[in-house]
């Protein structure tokens, strides 16, 4: 396991991404600023507060040089790790909650209040879908060419036919709150404010299994490989090696310090988790 603390003057960690080689961490923290370390040697390649509000999300560009910020006032921030330099600032008309890039091409999605953005390559002219409630949570299949969101209700977008694939509702789905893929983009997980983890078909939405993981709200959801990770409202994470079409699942970590976010590297292997003042990185196996 490695270690990396994280500067005095710096606020908790929020979110957390690598970059798309694997080797380096980028850390999203509560008083605006933005770290990135070299994995292999240890080495702060990045810090820097670029606002004095807190940092929601962190992402990186598809080519990782730079990182893509959005933060509670309502502005999305890309800069350039080698030099710092302001790429682009973008404001919005509410917090910028998620940035997700797709895992293939070069599109990405922003959600910001009840609106996804979604871009093509450019900042120009986005394809706008509106939910009817704040989106909470969007994750890409691995193939890139779909997508989940969470508002109210839970619904995949095919972005290649512009077209929803299908919506679970309240029906379906009670107070569903995150979302993420499976690695072969077969199956979707749901975590709902009541705790658990609902297992969906990704292609037609049929529900296969329901997994009670906690008491509390399931705030993150990410699919490694193979395990899926949880982490819920009293900021308590845990590793569950799941079956997902049949009832069977294996706790295979339970962490006892209080986490504030994580993610799993590009191959699903290994996985990033950010206390109050360090990130540790770890086999996800």
């Amino acid at each position: 396991m490695k270690t990396f603390s994280l500067p005095r003057q710096c606020g908790n960690v929020v979110a957390l991404a690598w970059s798309p080689n694997g080797h380096l961490i980028a850390a999203a923290c509560e008083d605006g600023t933005a770290i990135v370390w070299h994995i292999p040697s240890g080495e702060v390649v990045f810090c820097r507060r670029l606002i004095r509000t807190r940092l929601l999300t962190v992402t990186w560009t598809e080519n990782g040089h730079c990182l893509v910020l959005g933060s509670e006032n309502n502005t999305l921030t890309v800069i350039q790790i080698r030099d710092g330099t302001l790429v682009l600032s973008q404001m919005f008309d509410a917090p910028v909650k998620k940035i997700s890039f797709a895992p293939r091409g070069r599109r990405f999605l922003v959600a910001v209040g009840k609106t996804i953005f979604m871009y093509d390559d450019q900042w120009r002219a986005p394809l706008q879908i509106i939910g009817p409630s704040p989106v909470l949570d969007v994750a890409w299949s691995p193939t890139g060419g779909r997508f989940a969101a969470v508002c109210c209700d839970v619904f995949v977008y095919n972005v290649l036919r512009r077209r929803t694939v299908y919506t679970l509702t309240d029906v379906d789905v009670c107070e569903p709150c995150s979302v993420a893929w499976n690695v072969n983009g077969k199956d979707v997980a749901i975590g709902t404010a009541k705790g658990t983890i609902q297992i969906h078909d990704g292609s037609t939405g049929q529900r296969f299994t329901t997994y009670s993981l906690s008491t509390h709200r399931i705030s993150h959801l990410s699919w490694g490989n193979p395990c899926l990770a949880a982490l819920d409202d009293c900021a308590e994470m845990t590793l569950w090696d799941l079956l997902p079409r049949e009832h069977s699942g294996i706790l295979t970590q339970r962490y006892p310090s209080v986490q504030r976010a994580f993610a799993f590297s590009p191959n699903g292997e290994h996985i990033a988790t950010g206390t109050r003042q360090r990130i540790c990185i770890a086999s996800a196996g």
